[in-house]
């Protein structure tokens, strides 16, 4: 047959193509998404090389710099490119996610509380997290359950998929390869030299020990070569960030999870309405003492007691109970199928929880009067209140079946952890502790003016304990003073000073953070105000 006669049927001779056996290795059981991915090496792969650069500048030894929300829209910037790419919409509440994360990132840079800054990365990395998910998944009824596997699979996933890069970039060099209709053996040199490098390393070692000479003359070799200071932090932080920022997208295309998440209310509520009822029985009881006793006070204490003692008891314990009974009402919302009686008994049930929850809040709130106020104080107050907002949305849940429970809870822990991390609770504690302290002194020794009411304030704490972000109230209440002054009576504040020197020492505009800029200039002011 001629195919002149038959032009449409002619094959371009021009184009080269890969080896299909060498294809079908590459791209096996993958799909369109994923497949679109690994053969785009020219987007995916060089984005993923510039984000991982950008993440080493942004975090290596800096996690409470100004480029931390800079770190935080680039990440963003860089998944949501991805998707453009991939074709996945942006949804309407994305905004959420990217605006509270920045937040938190901002919260960073304005704060100098190792706490703080834990619990703002915690939450940025739940944050983007469920970005992706929510964008690559339609986990709109998802439950608590499948939320947080979710998350932690997909973390351990990106772990899993860090060799897809090396793969893309091995299918893209074919590519090149096979357009330019030649078989190039350079990557066999590179495997060589791969393998020979950690060989050379033992054998050289074996050799320097076994003879003098060699020693000196391989040290002397290398005498001159100097590695640069972080060299293997920075490139390691670098690679694995390329590796793992591409590894994520990779997981997440393959759709590895089932979007369905069928009604697990499959549990016979009899078990629920037993034992809830049981334990609603002692929380009424315990609930009616709580009102009688600590919020009235009309009854006669067990002997022993005083009305003080007895309200600063057990705040802890009642904290935990609080727990333990959102979990429980969590368990019977999501998993027992629904009676009526059940739904009676957990509002009552709830209803004893708010009792507790503000029972203990009374309790911290009079203990904090007799014994000042501490970070972990504060966190206990903050985590009742969140409790008491959590238990609320249960209670909707109870009665109303099509309420987002898992959304409304990761708006409110969230939304409430902004307020806690920007309010800079350090500040307020050492401001709480310190006019706490001068009111003692007033009440007791009829005057506040003198040096300050040492008898009266913790001092160990606020210097060993708080950090930098204290140091404007520490500076106005006149605690502070200038370091030639310092004697040995003042350990507590020397410590405190070269805290703010080891923090600011070497700040340049990477690592800038403003609480110890503050912290900084009070320093500076007080040495220039001695002279």
């Amino acid at each position: 047959m001629n195919e002149n006669n038959y032009p449409n049927l002619s094959v371009p001779q021009t184009e080269t193509v890969i080896p299909q056996e060498e294809k079908e290795i590459l791209l096996a059981n993958e799909n369109d998404k994923v497949k679109r991915i690994l053969t785009n090496f020219q987007f995916f792969g060089v984005l993923s090389i510039v984000y991982g650069i950008f993440y080493c500048f942004c975090l290596y030894k800096n996690k409470s710099g100004i480029t931390m929300p800079l770190f935080m829209a680039g990440t963003f910037a860089y998944f949501i490119t991805c998707m453009k790419k991939l074709e996945i919409t942006l949804k309407k509440d994305a905004w959420f996610y990217i605006v509270t994360a920045c937040l938190l990132g901002v919260s960073n840079f304005l704060t100098t509380s190792g706490v703080l800054i834990f619990f703002n990365c915690t939450g940025m990395t739940f944050l983007v997290f469920g970005f992706l998910l929510h964008h690559f998944y339609e986990d709109r009824q998802w439950r608590f359950g499948k939320q947080f596997s979710a998350i932690f699979t997909l973390f351990f996933g990106s772990i899993g998929n860090l060799h897809y890069l090396p793969k893309s970039f091995s299918y893209y060099n074919r590519k090149k390869e096979a357009a330019k209709g030649k078989d190039s053996k350079m990557k066999y040199v590179w495997l060589g030299i791969l393998i020979a490098i950690p060989l050379l390393m033992v054998v050289c070692a074996c050799l320097m020990s076994a003879d003098a000479v060699f020693r000196e003359i391989f040290q002397d070799l290398f005498k001159n070569i100097v590695v640069p200071e972080h060299f293997v932090g920075i490139a390691f932080t670098t690679v694995f960030a390329m590796l793992g920022s591409f590894g994520m997208i990779v997981w997440l295309s393959k759709k590895q999870l089932t979007e369905e998440c069928p009604s697990q209310k499959t549990w016979e509520p009899l078990i629920a309405i037993t034992v809830t009822s049981l334990m609603a029985a002692i929380y009424v009881l315990f609930s009616a003492i709580q009102i009688v006793y600590l919020f009235m006070g009309n009854m006669e204490l067990p002997a022993g007691y005083n009305y003080a003692e007895y309200a600063r008891e057990g705040f802890f314990e009642l904290l935990f109970v609080c727990m333990i009974n959102l979990f429980i009402v969590l368990v019977c919302v999501e998993r027992f199928k629904d009676h009526i009686v059940l739904k009676i008994i957990l509002s009552i049930f709830s209803a004893c929880t708010y009792i507790m929850i503000a029972s203990s809040a009374m309790r911290m709130i009079l203990y904090v009067r007799t014994y000042d106020l501490t970070f972990l104080r504060v966190l206990v107050l903050w985590t009742l209140a969140v409790l008491a907002l959590l238990l609320a949305g249960l209670l909707i849940s109870i009665y109303k079946k099509e309420f987002l429970l898992f959304r409304y809870c990761m708006v409110v822990v969230t939304l409430c952890y902004l307020i806690f991390s920007f309010s800079k609770p350090d500040y307020y504690i050492a401001k709480y502790n310190i006019n706490k302290a001068v009111g003692e002194s007033v009440k007791e020794m009829g005057t506040a003016e003198y040096d300050y009411p040492k008898m009266y304030l913790d001092e160990s704490y606020l210097f060993y304990n708080l950090s930098l972000d204290a140091a404007p109230v520490l500076a106005e209440a006149g605690i502070l003073k200038p370091e030639a002054d310092l004697d040995d009576a003042d350990y507590g504040m020397e410590y405190y000073y070269d805290r703010i020197k080891q923090k600011t020492e070497d700040m340049g505009i990477r690592n800038f953070n403003l609480s110890a800029y503050k912290a900084k200039k009070i320093l500076d002011g007080l040495v220039n105000g001695a002279e």
